[in-house]
């Protein structure tokens, strides 16, 4: 088995200045060739912590990104030359390709692009399409180092052009194939032990991962890819998965759950609007978002302040006086006013209090109300979705959204 070491370096990314995002795009695409990462290790922009973590004999690949640029603070360059025991030497090729690359964008060469230039003596560069710091591939002792830029557009680039073709030419692979199916509206332990009888029936050549975020827990099937058979059982695996648990089961890949719900608005030629409170237009972004949302989103009233809730959804002012903003007669009549105002087909109405703050003994930060509703039925729901405002806010937005297809979509 390959072993494999990823290195992100910055300062930035220590500190929380930058999200490192470049080790998860790494692991998702080695993953798919039959590579898996061993380690992934974030370090500061000095020349011990860079040694420490490049002199590592247990490896066979070992990938860096960052510390490549022209500014004094770049320094992985001198530090890899040491490292291999060489020096800087300045490569006219790559210094030809970088002036044309700088006059493109009408740049003149400085003193610092022309650093960019420098390149270890006994290194590989790798092409830099999109910028002007050249990445570097070392073989030192059975060993493959490739260096690339933090910049994520740039490391991408090089490593799908350049870094993962080596790596498939040079190793013999055995690429995994995944097949995710996606939930919503159970928990990972509710779903675990639901799913019990079904996990142990399959087959050894599969494995099984339970993946939860605020959305939902998506369930990842994998197998080998070289074995045709185990990969056509996956896919009976999600059909029955898909067939026999509708209630949460909402779809595969990387679908989103409003795009699943767009596909059956538009098949069906019906459109949606949505009155949101706590969830504050989230959504309407969940359909929005995606391009053609004109075919089956009329639109959407974020109706915050009681005031708006009286004036644009006519919601009755003693209810609110009687029940509270955050009830059963209020979405109801949010989601009737919506239907009416949009001439939509389904409309969706949210109110609740997300928090922190706001929370009373009958009603704790957390509780939110969800109408959804057609011309002829309105389905209301109370939910306790915790204390955490973006737990709160995405949970009914899953919440909401899934009511409106198992409910009124599935049929």
């Amino acid at each position: 088995m390959i072993q494999t070491k990823v290195i992100t370096i910055g300062d930035e990314l220590l500190i929380g200045q930058v999200v490192d995002t470049n080790s998860a795009w790494i692991g998702q695409h080695l993953n798919e060739i039959g590579v898996k990462i061993d380690k992934i290790v974030s370090i500061r922009d000095t020349e011990s912590a860079i040694l420490n973590e490049l002199d590592d004999p247990s490896m066979d690949i070992i990938l860096v990104t960052g510390g490549l640029g022209p500014t004094n603070d770049d320094i992985t360059k001198e530090t890899v030359a040491k490292f291999f025991g060489t020096e800087l030497y300045l490569d006219q090729t790559y210094y030809e390709q970088l002036e044309a690359f700088l006059a493109s964008y009408n740049l003149a060469m400085n003193d610092l692009n022309r650093d960019q230039a420098l390149v270890p003596k006994g290194c590989r560069i790798i092409d830099n399409k999109k910028g002007t710091a050249p990445g570097m591939h070392f073989h030192k002792e059975g060993q493959h180092f490739f260096f690339m830029p933090g910049v994520p557009m740039e490391m991408k680039l090089m490593m799908e052009n350049d870094v993962i073709p080596f790596i498939q030419t040079h190793y013999s692979l055995q690429s995994v194939h995944h097949h995710t199916v996606l939930t919503t509206g159970i928990p990972e332990s509710e779903l675990a032990i639901k799913l019990e009888e079904w996990e142990n029936a399959l087959d050894n050549g599969i494995s099984l991962a339970y993946l939860p975020n605020y959305d939902g827990v998506r369930l990842r099937l994998s197998c080998y890819s070289g074995d045709s058979s185990l990969i056509t059982e996956i896919e009976k695996q999600v059909a029955y998965l898909k067939e026999t648990y509708p209630s949460f089961v909402y779809g595969e890949g990387e679908e989103t759950l409003g795009e699943v719900i767009a596909t059956k608005l538009v098949q069906k030629e019906q459109f949606l609007a949505t009155a949101e409170s706590c969830t504050g237009g989230y959504i309407a972004h969940s359909f929005t978002k995606m391009a053609g949302a004109s075919q089956y989103f009329k639109g959407s009233i974020v109706a915050y302040e009681n005031e708006v809730k009286i004036e644009e959804l006519n919601v009755a002012a003693e209810h609110l006086f009687q029940f509270g903003a955050v009830s059963k007669p209020v979405v109801t009549q949010m989601v009737r006013e919506t239907l009416k105002k949009f001439q939509a087909n389904y409309a969706i109405a949210t109110s609740g209090i997300a928090g922190p703050t706001g929370g009373t003994e009958e009603k704790p930060v957390g509780t939110v109300w969800i109408a959804v509703g057609n011309g002829r039925r309105i389905v209301t729901k109370c939910f306790q979705f915790g204390n955490e405002r973006e737990r709160v806010i995405r949970k009914a937005t899953m919440t909401a959204m899934n009511i409106l297809r198992t409910e009124f979509l599935n049929n």
